[in-house]
C-alpha cells in the first residue's frame, strides 16, 4: 500500500482554554530579506524583560489532520486522493459450461476482468480431502487435464493463467503453481513455492500432464512423500486495470490419479454431472471507488464507495475496501494519534447508504484499527444493514488482538446524509481498552450472494481533528523504550541525547533534546498540517539549560515547515560562531529572549505575520513541526521543550469605563464620550453608535486619545432622546458590544435655564386707572414656555399659556394707591423666572359736576330754537354730555351736546304757542360715572303763551342740593307790531 502523508487544506477545530496571563512584547519583524548575501537583522530584547505566558482570550488550536478529507482531489485513478482502495473485478466461474469444451457435454469455465481502477484476480477450487482416500506423493501422483488458455488480452500487461496446488506436508503447507500464460520470466522458486514455466498457445485444447510426486520432491527434497498429500487444486486468473478484455480459461477431464489409476477427482471431475457439485460456480461484480461530483455535503465532491452485482445471477458477490494508514512513521508504535483525553483525537465525517431491499445480505461499514505494538483491536462501525440489524456481524476477542461491530450513530438511515463524530479516547474506553493509537482506517462495502444489486456508501468531509503536535506536552508514552522515547514524535538519536524528563512547564513531562560531543544536530519532530490563517500564534514554552561557546558552532531553534518545502526558523539561542542567512526558502527570527539561560520563556509569535513577511501572502500550510538542539566538536546545547501548541485569539476587545460629559446634557449641548477598550492582541477599530428618537442608528469613529477612545454627540433639543451603544473589533474581526441596539446607553436632552420674562405694559411706575391690559414678553429656546402667572403683589390675577402672554386687570376693585406687578413664566421643564414692575392705581368715583345752564334765548320765542350751554367738570374726562327733551307729551329724545374744553352746547327745537318744551341734561365721565340736571321725572320746561302782547314765560331751576322751586314770573308785553315786524 502506497503510505500518504497527511496535508489536508481543512477546517481548523477550536479547543477552548482560558489562561489568565498577560502579553509579552511581539516583534512583527521578519529577519528575512530578499537579498541573500546581505547581513541578518536581528531583533534584540532586553534580557531582563520579564517572560509572561501567552495573552488571555486565546484557544488552543485543533485542527484537521486528515489528508484531503473533502474527498476534491483524485489520483492518475480516480479515487479520492484520501483512500486507497481495492476490490473485486468482474469475475466468473462456471462448472458445467457447455458452450465449449473438451470432451463430453460439460467443462468448465473461469473469467476475470478488471475495473477500470482495479486489477482482478478469480479462482476456482477443488478440495481434494473431500473424499476419505487421501492422494499421498508416495504414490506417485499425476495431474492429468484439459485446458484451453482461451484469451488472455493483457498478456503484454501481465494479466496470468496458472495452476496451483497446495500440499500439506512434513514441512507444512508447500505451493506448486504451474504457468500456463505469462508475458514475464517464471519466479525463482521460494522455501515454500516452486514455479514452473508451462506456457502454452492461446484458444487451443492441451493436455497438461504432470508428475505430482516428483515436481513436489525435486522442488522440496526434504518433503516426506509418506505423509504429504495435496490438499488443493486451484485454477487461477488474473487481469489488469482498465483491461482490453476478459481473460478466460476453459477446463476439463481433470483427474489426480496414483499408480494404480486411481482418480481422487472422479466425482465430477470431468464435470459430466452438470450440477457443478462439489466445484463452487461463482460470480463477482465490480466493486468501485471514485470521486463524485453529483452528491456531496461540502466543497464539490464526495467519495463513491459501490459494491455491486448487477446484471448478475448465480448468487454473486462484490466488495469494495476503500482505506487508508493514519501514522507518521513507526517507532514502537505506530506514531499516529492520542486519544489519552476526552477530545485529544476526534473523528467525524458525512456518510449516505443505500442498498437494494430484499436481496441477500448488504452492508457496510467504518473501520478504525488500534494497537500497542503487541495488541490490536479493530473497531467495525456499521452505517447501514439490509436486514436492518447486527445478526450477520459478531464480536471475537483473542489475546492479541479483538474485533467488535457497532452500530454507528444514524445506523438505518438511508438516502440521506448523516454525520457521525466519535471521540477515540470515549470510543475505546466503552470496550475498556487503553493504551492504544489508532493507526488504520478505512471503509467497506459488500454484497453477498445478492443478484443484480448494488450497495452504496457516500462519504465526505472526514476529518481527524487534534492537536498539530498531537502530544504537545509530552505527557503521554504507551512505551517506555530508550530506543523510542517520544512515542508521537520522530527522533534522530538515543536516549542519550533525546529523552522525556520530569523537568517540565506544565504536566509532568517535557522534552530535553541535547547535543554534545560532536553529536550534531539531535532533533525530534512531528509532520501535521495545519493552514496558516491570519490569527496563528505559537504558545510554545522552552528552556535554554546549556549554549557552550568554545570554537565551534552551536544553537537551538524550533522550525516551521510550510509545506514541505519551506521554513520559518525561531532561534532560542546561538554562541558566537553561528551563522545564518535568510534565501528563498528559509527566513530566520531570533527568540524575544534569545540566549537567556536557565529560564522557561515563551515564543508567543505571530505565525501569519512572520510567514507573510518571509514568503509573501499566500495559502501556507504547517506541514511539520521540528525542535532541535545542535552542536558540533567540543560544544555542547541542552533544551527543553514543552507545551507545544498553536492558539489562535477568540475574544473581542474589552470595553469598560464609559463616560458621558457632561452627564445630563442640556439642550444644544454637546456630549464628548469615552470608553476604555482594550485587546489582547490589538484593537482594530471602535464605534459609536447612536439613534436619536425613533430614527435610525448611525456610526461614529471613535478616536484614541490619551488612552480612551471618544467621540462626540452633536447638542439637541430639550426633550430628544439620544441612545447609544459601543461596538469594538480586533485586528482579527472579533466583535465586542458594550451596551445594545436593544438595551442601549441613554439619555434625555434636559432643559435648566430659566425662561426670558419682561412686562412690556404697562410701564414701570405708571398711574392705572380702571380696566387695564397686563403685556409680558417671555421666551425659552429650550423646552418653550408653558405658561406666564400675573400678580399683583401676592394675588394671582391668572395665568396665560398662549403668546402674547398678557391678563386684564380691573383696577378699580382695589383701592387707589401704590402696587406692584409681577409676571412669573415658567418653562415645559419647570424652569422659572420673574419680572416685577410697580405701578400706581388712582381711580375717579363720581360723575361730572353740570352749572351754568343757559338758554339762548333767554326768553324763548315762538318758532324758534333755543341754545342750551352749560359748563360740565370730571376728574376723569367727561365722556359724553346729552340733552333730553319732548314736546308737551311727546316721547324724550337724545341729542349729544358739542364741547369746547368744559363748556357744551346743545339746541333745542322750535316750538309754537301754547306748546311747552321739556328737557333735562344727563353726563357721563369716562369712568361710566353719570350725572343729571333736571330728570325725565323733574325736567326743566317752557311754554310759548299769548297774552296780550306778552308771552308767559316760566323759568324753574332746581336746586342741585334740594327740591325748593323757585317760580319767576315774567310778564312781558310787546308790542304786536314789533313783533309783526320782526
Amino acid at each position: 500500500m502506497v503510505k500518504k502523508k497527511s496535508i489536508l487544506i481543512l477546517i481548523l477545530a477550536m479547543l477552548v482554554t482560558q489562561v489568565l496571563i498577560l502579553q509579552p512584547n511581539i516583534s512583527s519583524k521578519a529577519i528575512y530579506n530578499t537579498d541573500e548575501n546581505q547581513s541578518i537583522i536581528i531583533n534584540n530584547y532586553s534580557q531582563n524583560e520579564v517572560i509572561t505566558p501567552g495573552p488571555s482570550g486565546m484557544e488552543i488550536v485543533k485542527t484537521n489532520t486528515f489528508s484531503e478529507g473533502g474527498m476534491e482531489e483524485e489520483n492518475s485513478n480516480g479515487e479520492p486522493e484520501a483512500l486507497y482502495g481495492y476490490g473485486t473485478g468482474n469475475n466468473y466461474a462456471n462448472h458445467s459450461y457447455q458452450d465449449e469444451v473438451y470432451s463430453g457435454s460439460y467443462g468448465a469455465k473461469i473469467s476475470s476482468r478488471g475495473s477500470l481502477q482495479y486489477s482482478s484476480s478469480h479462482y476456482t477450487y477443488r478440495y481434494l480431502p473431500d473424499i476419505s482416500e487421501r492422494s499421498y506423493l508416495d504414490e506417485d501422483i499425476t495431474l492429468d487435464m484439459w485446458y484451453n488458455a482461451k484469451a488472455n488480452p493483457d498478456f503484454t500487461r501481465g494479466a496470468e493463467q496458472y495452476i496451483r496446488l497446495q500440499v500439506m506436508s512434513n514441512l507444512g503447507n508447500v505451493y506448486i503453481n504451474y504457468y500456463l500464460s505469462r508475458v514475464s520470466g517464471i519466479p525463482i522458486n521460494q522455501t515454500t513455492t516452486a514455479f514452473f514455466d508451462l506456457r502454452g498457445p492461446l484458444n487451443t485444447w492441451t493436455n497438461l500432464v504432470r508428475n505430482i510426486t516428483l515436481d513436489i520432491t525435486q522442488a522440496f527434497p526434504t518433503v516426506d512423500p509418506s505423509v504429504s498429500y495435496i490438499r488443493y487444486f486451484y485454477v487461477w486468473v488474473t487481469s489488469v486495470f482498465n483491461p482490453a478484455g476478459d481473460n478466460i480459461m476453459l477446463f476439463d477431464d481433470v483427474a489426480f490419479r496414483n499408480s494404480t489409476s486411481f482418480n481422487y477427482l472422479s466425482h465430477n471431475g470431468d464435470f459430466e454431472d452438470g450440477d457443478s457439485y462439489p466445484w463452487n460456480d461463482s460470480a463477482q461484480g465490480e466493486g468501485s471507488l471514485y470521486r463524485t461530483t453529483s452528491d456531496y455535503t461540502e466543497g464539490s465532491s464526495a467519495a463513491n464507495i459501490t459494491a455491486q452485482t448487477l446484471g448478475l445471477t448465480s448468487s454473486p458477490s462484490s466488495y469494495i475496501f476503500a482505506e487508508t494508514e493514519i501514522y507518521d512513521g513507526w517507532g514502537s508504535i505506530p506514531k499516529s494519534y492520542s486519544p489519552n483525553n476526552p477530545g485529544d483525537t476526534v473523528f467525524s465525517f458525512d456518510w449516505k447508504y443505500s442498498d437494494t431491499p430484499g436481496i441477500g445480505r448488504q452492508y457496510a461499514y467504518f473501520y478504525l484499527y488500534f494497537t500497542n505494538g503487541s495488541y490490536d483491536c479493530y473497531l467495525n462501525f456499521i452505517l447501514g444493514d439490509e436486514n436492518d440489524d447486527l445478526t450477520s456481524f459478531s464480536n471475537y476477542s483473542y489475546s492479541s488482538y479483538s474485533a467488535y461491530f457497532i452500530k454507528a450513530e444514524s445506523f438505518g438511515s438511508r438516502n440521506a446524509w448523516e454525520r457521525f463524530t466519535f471521540d477515540a479516547y470515549e470510543i475505546i474506553n466503552t470496550f475498556n481498552k487503553s493504551n492504544i493509537v489508532p493507526f488504520y482506517l478505512g471503509f467497506y462495502a459488500d454484497v453477498y450472494n445478492a443478484p443484480d444489486t448494488k450497495v452504496q456508501l457516500l462519504v465526505d468531509d472526514f476529518r481527524i481533528i487534534t492537536y498539530p503536535a498531537v502530544d504537545p506536552s509530552f505527557e503521554f508514552n504507551i512505551i517506555e523504550s530508550t530506543a523510542d522515547p517520544f512515542n508521537f514524535w520522530q527522533d534522530s538519536h538515543s536516549h542519550y541525547y533525546n529523552n522525556i524528563t520530569s523537568d517540565a512547564y506544565d504536566g509532568n513531562y517535557a522534552a530535553n533534546i541535547t547535543s554534545y560531543g560532536g553529536s550534531g544536530n539531535v532533533r525530534i519532530y512531528r509532520n501535521t498540517f495545519l493552514p496558516v490563517i491570519d490569527n496563528l500564534y505559537t504558545d510554545f514554552y522552552w528552556r535554554l539549560d546549556e549554549l557552550t561557546d568554545i570554537g565551534n558552532q552551536a544553537f537551538s531553534r524550533i522550525r516551521i515547515e510550510l509545506d514541505e518545502s519551506y521554513y520559518i526558523h525561531y532561534i532560542l539561542g546561538n554562541n558566537s560562531y553561528f551563522s545564518l542567512t535568510n534565501n528563498s526558502n528559509n527566513c530566520y527570527y531570533f527568540a524575544e529572549d534569545h540566549n537567556q539561560i536557565g529560564t522557561w520563556n515563551n515564543l508567543f509569535r505571530n505565525v501569519s505575520d512572520d510567514v507573510y513577511n518571509a514568503f509573501g501572502i499566500d495559502n501556507w500550510n504547517i506541514t511539520q513541526i521540528y525542535i532541535n538542539s545542535y552542536a558540533t566538536g567540543t560544544e555542547a546545547t541542552s533544551t527543553i521543550f514543552d507545551h507545544i501548541y498553536f492558539v489562535t485569539d477568540v475574544t473581542g476587545p474589552s470595553i469598560t469605563n464609559p463616560i458621558r460629559n457632561p452627564s445630563s446634557p442640556e439642550y444644544g449641548e454637546e456630549v464628548d464620550i469615552s470608553v476604555d477598550v482594550q485587546d489582547n492582541i490589538q484593537v482594530q477599530s471602535v464605534e459609536l453608535f447612536v439613534k436619536v428618537d425613533a430614527g435610525s442608528w448611525i456610526p461614529t469613529p471613535m478616536t484614541y486619545v490619551a488612552g480612551d477612545y471618544t467621540a462626540t454627540i452633536q447638542g439637541y433639543d430639550f426633550g430628544t432622546s439620544v441612545s447609544y451603544y459601543f461596538i469594538a473589533d480586533d485586528i482579527y474581526g472579533h466583535q465586542t458590544q458594550l451596551g445594545s441596539d436593544v438595551s442601549p446607553y441613554s439619555y434625555l436632552v434636559g432643559d435648566d435655564v430659566p425662561p426670558i420674562v419682561a412686562i412690556t405694559s404697562p410701564i414701570q411706575s405708571a398711574i392705572l386707572i380702571d380696566e387695564i391690559l397686563i403685556e409680558v414678553f417671555a421666551e425659552d429656546t429650550g423646552s418653550g414656555i408653558d405658561y406666564v402667572e400675573f400678580f399683583v403683589d401676592a394675588i394671582s390675577l391668572g395665568t396665560d399659556s398662549i403668546a402674547p402672554y398678557n391678563v386684564l386687570w380691573d383696577t378699580t376693585t382695589i383701592v387707589n394707591g401704590s402696587y406692584t406687578i409681577s409676571a412669573v413664566a415658567y418653562d415645559n421643564n419647570g424652569n422659572s423666572d420673574f419680572h416685577e414692575i410697580p405701578i400706581e392705581v388712582n381711580n375717579d368715583y363720581y360723575p361730572p359736576v353740570i352749572s351754568d345752564l343757559q338758554l339762548t334765548p333767554a326768553r324763548p320765542l315762538h318758532n324758534l330754537p333755543v341754545e342750551v350751554t352749560l359748563m360740565a367738570d370730571d376728574h376723569t374726562g367727561v365722556a359724553s354730555i346729552l340733552l333730553f327733551y319732548k314736546i308737551d307729551n311727546g316721547t324724550w329724545i337724545d341729542t349729544p351736546m358739542t364741547h369746547n374744553g368744559t363748556m357744551y352746547v346743545g339746541d333745542l327745537p322750535a316750538i309754537k304757542l301754547k306748546q311747552t318744551m321739556y328737557y333735562y341734561i344727563q353726563a357721563e365721565d369716562t369712568l361710566g360715572h353719570i350725572s343729571t340736571l333736571g330728570s325725565s321725572t323733574v325736567p326743566f320746561e317752557y311754554t310759548i303763551k299769548l297774552t296780550g302782547m306778552m308771552f308767559l314765560y316760566r323759568y324753574f331751576i332746581p336746586i342741585a342740593s334740594g327740591s325748593v322751586a323757585i317760580g319767576i314770573v315774567v310778564l312781558v308785553l310787546v308790542l304786536r307790531r314789533k313783533r309783526l315786524k320782526a
